[in-house]
């Protein structure tokens, strides 16, 4: 997510055909992968953390080296073929959920793997399979061509509930606490879904003002947040079976905050989150 928000910075995507008049492509390349490095803020912190092991401690984590060498690889994926991270976060997904009990460098292995060969599935271009005929078939051909809008936040939500049903098996007796930790990260990642939208309403309204669909199109911006929201807690509740109207009424009335403040407030945004989720701890304390 990080580097998918630095792309253009580090690719400079506004001076990229002046660029190829006076340098070739693999230098070009190389100066990409330079600057990806020392804007990695992650990569470089698990490399301090790797000159800092000895060779006793390198033995016993030999997964910390691919772990890296995934971070690297999903960076330089990222820069020159991004529909291999939704390849990739898809499989990916249906790996978490082998059922044998795998070790960390297997188990490290098998991500390297699966992008791996993610890069190598070609570009599925479906827009010749789709066509725009309401407001629905609209946002469904956009989040089908802008896909990695959704699956980023989808996995950082399966991170919620892997950490939540470890922490579950930990602490039970923290479980209304967990339950509203997670709550709170699900309303985050599903509300933050807003930005991508506000600007999709700015690029198109005044197309659908000209259909006479304005008011239409503007509410229904507010709509691939709540649901992906509703989506997510519903699947919480079932899978840990935690179903609590309560905390469903207080998260969707956070929700709608979140993406009022998005929308009308971006730089509020991450601030009214925070005071929110203290708000809510002490409510559950």
């Amino acid at each position: 997510m990080m580097l998918s928000a630095i792309k253009s910075a580090i690719k400079n995507s506004k001076q990229r055909l002046f660029q190829h008049t006076i340098a070739c492509p693999s230098w070009l390349n190389i100066a990409d992968i330079k600057l990806l490095l020392i804007s990695n803020g992650w990569l470089i912190t698990s490399l301090l953390i790797a000159l800092d092991l000895t060779w006793a401690q390198w033995i016993k984590v030999p997964h910390f080296f691919v772990f890296m060498f995934i971070q690297l690889g999903l960076g330089i994926v990222c820069l020159y073929k991004p529909s291999a991270l939704v390849y990739g976060f898809t499989l990916s997904t249906l790996f978490l959920f082998t059922p044998f009990e795998l070790s960390p460098l297997i188990y490290h292995l098998g991500f390297a793997i699966i992008f791996l060969l993610s890069a190598s599935i070609p570009v599925i271009n479906i827009n010749g399979m789709t066509s725009v005929r309401s407001l629905f078939s609209f946002w469904f051909c956009y989040f089908i061509n802008h896909s990695w809008t959704l699956v980023w936040r989808i996995s950082l939500l399966l991170c919620v509930f892997m950490a939540s049903a470890e922490l579950l098996e930990k602490r039970p007796d923290l479980v209304n606490i967990i339950a509203g930790v997670a709550v709170a990260f699900i309303v985050l990642f599903s509300s933050s879904l807003q930005f991508d939208c506000t600007k999709v309403h700015g690029q198109h309204r005044l197309f659908f003002k000209m259909n006479q669909k304005a008011r239409a199109f503007y509410i229904s911006q507010f709509m691939p947040s709540m649901l992906l929201f509703l989506g997510a807690f519903i699947a919480y509740s079932i899978t840990f079976d935690r179903l609590n109207s309560t905390l469903l009424s207080l998260g969707f009335v956070w929700c709608l905050l979140q993406v009022y403040f998005a929308q009308k407030k971006p730089a509020h945004y991450a601030l009214v989150w925070i005071i929110s989720n203290v708000g809510l701890l002490a409510l559950l304390n």
